[in-house]
Order: C-alpha cells, then sequence, then structure tokens
C-alpha cells in the first residue's frame, strides 16, 4: 500500500519549467530521459506560449513548437509530432489522391499538425484537408502563484505552482468562463496556411458531418496505446466518416520499423474494410483481412 502510494504521489508531482531553450537543450545534448525519468521533469501547455517569446524564423520556432508538443502527456498517450515525418505513409495517401481526383482528406490525431506539412505541400489535389485531433487545445486559468490547466473538454489537466506541476483528476470544471485558450497548432500552418485551429475530434465517438475519400491516421493505432479490440472499435467508428471504396492510412513512427516508419492502407467496401497494401509490418497488420483486387 505505502509503495504504490509513493508510486501514485510521484507519477502526479514533477519539476517543470515551461522553457523551450531549455527542453531544445536537452534534446540537443541527449539528455532529455535523464531529467525525465530520474528527476521527474515535465512541461506542461505553457510552454507552447513560450515558444513565441524569443523572435525564432517561421521554421525554428516550427521546429520548436513542434517539440514542446510532443512532450505533452495526456493520460498514457504523448502528443509526438514532429515536422513531416510521415513521408512513407503521405508517399501513399498522394498515390491514392492522384487515382481519386480531388479527394477529401481528413487526418486524426494531429497533435500540433506539423507531421501533415508534407501533404500540405500538395494541397492543390484535395478538394479539402481537415486537420483533427481530440485535445486540439488546452485552457488556462492564470493567478499571481498558481496556474490552473484544463483539457481541451474543459476537464482538470493539471496546476502549475512556481516551478512545479501536478497532474490533477479530470473532473469537468463547471465555470471555465476566466480560462484563456491555447491553441495547439503549429505556427507554419498559421503562417503559410492560414489555418488557425485543429478541429476536435475522438476517433471513438465523433462522425463526420460529410464523409471523406481518405482518412490518415499516424501514430495514435498501436497496440502499445490501445488493445486489439479498442483499434477494431476504432477502425470501425472511423469508417461512418469515410466514403464507399475511400481508404483509411495506419503508419507508424518507430525505431523498431525498418526506415523508422510502418503502414498500411484498407479499403471500405460496404460493412467491411481489407488491407488493400502495406510496408515494414506494423504491429496492427494481423487484425485485418487481407484484400485481393
Amino acid at each position: 500500500m505505502l509503495w504504490s502510494g509513493l508510486k501514485s504521489f510521484f507519477r502526479r508531482y514533477c519539476l517543470c519549467f515551461d522553457s523551450i531553450r531549455l527542453l531544445d537543450w536537452m534534446h540537443r545534448k541527449n539528455i532529455q530521459l535523464f531529467f525525465f525519468f530520474f528527476m521527474r521533469y515535465r512541461v506542461s501547455p505553457l510552454i507552447l506560449e513560450d515558444v513565441y517569446k524569443h523572435g525564432f524564423d517561421d521554421e525554428e520556432m516550427g521546429r520548436l513548437f513542434a517539440l514542446g508538443t510532443s512532450s505533452l502527456k495526456i493520460g498514457k498517450i504523448f502528443k509526438t509530432t514532429g515536422l513531416m515525418r510521415t513521408r512513407m505513409a503521405d508517399g501513399m495517401l498522394l498515390k491514392r489522391a492522384e487515382e481519386k481526383k480531388k479527394p477529401s482528406l481528413m487526418e486524426i490525431g494531429v497533435s500540433d499538425g506539423s507531421s501533415s506539412l508534407g501533404l500540405f505541400d500538395h494541397f492543390e489535389m484535395f478538394e479539402r484537408i481537415v486537420l483533427t485531433d481530440r485535445f486540439s487545445r488546452f485552457y488556462v486559468r492564470k493567478h499571481f502563484f498558481w496556474k490552473l490547466i484544463l483539457d481541451a473538454e474543459k476537464r482538470m489537466y493539471g496546476l502549475k505552482i512556481l516551478c512545479f506541476f501536478i497532474f490533477l483528476s479530470p473532473k469537468k470544471v463547471k465555470d471555465s468562463t476566466e480560462c484563456v485558450p491555447i491553441e495547439v497548432i503549429n505556427p507554419i500552418l498559421r503562417k503559410k496556411y492560414g489555418i488557425q485551429a485543429i478541429t476536435r475530434f475522438d476517433m471513438f465517438e465523433d462522425v463526420l458531418d460529410e464523409p471523406v475519400d481518405l482518412i490518415k491516421c499516424s501514430n495514435i493505432l498501436n497496440k502499445a496505446y490501445f488493445s486489439d479490440r479498442e483499434i477494431c472499435l476504432a477502425v470501425a467508428k472511423l469508417c461512418q466518416s469515410l466514403r464507399e471504396g475511400g481508404h483509411i492510412l495506419i503508419s507508424q513512427n518507430n525505431k523498431q520499423y525498418k526506415d523508422g516508419e510502418a503502414g498500411f492502407i484498407l479499403r471500405k467496401e460496404g460493412d467491411d474494410v481489407y488491407l488493400e497494401e502495406a510496408f515494414n509490418n506494423h504491429d496492427c497488420l494481423n487484425l485485418f483481412k487481407t484484400y485481393i483486387g
């Protein structure tokens, strides 16, 4: 009981300096694991505000914003992202886009959207691109010594007190009128493409008003985060936002895979989906039927 209580305590209470320069220095020196695991160092969503304070150029600001976003944790899931890191997955999607001629695309779980930049370089190929994430923003209520942070669903996320951060139980906050939003969207998307916010979307519950031809799901659906049943349920729900004959791409960036990336394409046919193409043996590949065209 005592050991369990101590573990719970140390998971919730952390040292926290929301300095993007410090976080970048840790990663450049490759010592972030020491700070995160042995010193219980964490960052809060306030680090995203710090990115705008130093006069970085657009590309550097975009890189640092993605770094800050990737260091945030929601429950058991990190909001991992990176500038155009899903290159092989994007290549598969662009191939389908050429075949369909001006398709619509939804990308889910984009974090700050920076991994979508490779697709936006080919924006003219698409009728529309919808970027979504369940936690597309945070809300902050600021006081002199402390700051209360809520997640996108306006549930308690954490409390920042001076240089300490306390993770809170995700209880709904009734009054959020004094809270200021922090949009989790990469500055490059804001400045280059005029996108001001990521659309909130829960892949287990939500359905698009207008279905799309292509869905990209990168760095979310994998067995480290979800059970086999949860993955299949998520794909079934996503199919409700997909047109007949449309495609869902599932991919993952991980050093365990050749070239650091693995993925596969599913094609919707009626009430089922079939495996159409795959590369580098993604760990969810065995959950779906082989498609014989």
